[in-house]
């Protein structure tokens, strides 16, 4: 059985831990915004091009904007990509004013990978699309390394809510062998003028809320378990 002092340094150790606890989400009642986010599996082969899987539901998603690098892939490219698809139609398509490279590095076109490149052609500079043929075309696009605790976390959870952007978002990246693309499906502001909610109506609104109270009263008992142990520890030292 511990002794009174034992006992005591005990409690004591305990109580400052909770109240420096690391792992406390912190107090949320200002200015702020909590965001959610999304992953999806992502697969590219010859046969059937990009295939992006929700990871909650395991069903297949329309084709979303996977990654910056990789133009033309997702809903509305039709006008932002007409340069893109005259070169692919094989127009006579200068390439004057892209700099000598393009900014990306694959176009996706009719569910096939290209690597843009420039060829001089009489006297002239003129794009190039040229079909993908890497069995793994997908490594020199993906992020593979450095994930956030928010990323890893969107991963393993499928969807994940958060008071910070994640650097990943809208980006694509390789974990334990798969690649995913992480993309935000909502927000939600507060502010002393009150708050305001984008999302598309999945209850991440009222998710929201009850994030900031809940982190908030974890928190708040952390401390307050913490500041009343170191208490009685030294009380408990006083009467040993």
């Amino acid at each position: 059985m511990l002794s009174s002092r034992r006992l005591s340094s005990l409690l004591l150790v305990v109580g400052i831990a909770l109240l420096v606890n690391p792992y406390a989400p912190g107090l949320h009642f200002g200015d702020e915004s909590v965001h959610r986010y999304e992953a999806a599996a992502v697969t590219y082969t010859d046969s059937t091009g990009l295939h992006v899987v929700d990871l909650e539901t395991g069903r297949d998603l329309p084709l979303l904007s996977v990654d910056d690098d990789i133009v033309c892939d997702g809903p509305g490219t039709q006008r932002i990509c007409q340069f893109e698809f005259a070169v692919h139609d094989g127009k006579n398509v200068s390439a004057f004013g892209l700099g000598g490279d393009a900014h990306y590095r694959f176009v996706y076109i009719d569910e096939t990978l290209y690597r843009p490149t420039t060829v001089e052609r009489a006297e002239e500079s003129r794009m190039s699309l040229d079909r993908v043929t890497d069995s793994d075309p997908l490594r020199y696009v993906a992020q593979s390394g450095g994930l956030s605790k928010g990323a890893r976390r969107t991963i393993s959870d499928g969807s994940a809510l958060t008071y910070r952007e994640l650097p990943e978002d809208n980006t694509l990246v390789r974990h334990d062998g798969q690649y995913y693309t992480l993309y935000a499906t909502g927000v939600k502001h507060y502010g002393s003028g009150g708050s305001s909610c984008f999302s598309g109506g999945d209850g991440f609104c009222s998710a929201a809320d009850s994030k900031r109270l809940t982190d908030s009263l974890v928190t708040l008992g952390s401390w307050v378990t913490g500041a009343a142990l170191v208490v009685f520890a030294f009380r408990q030292r006083e009467l040993a």
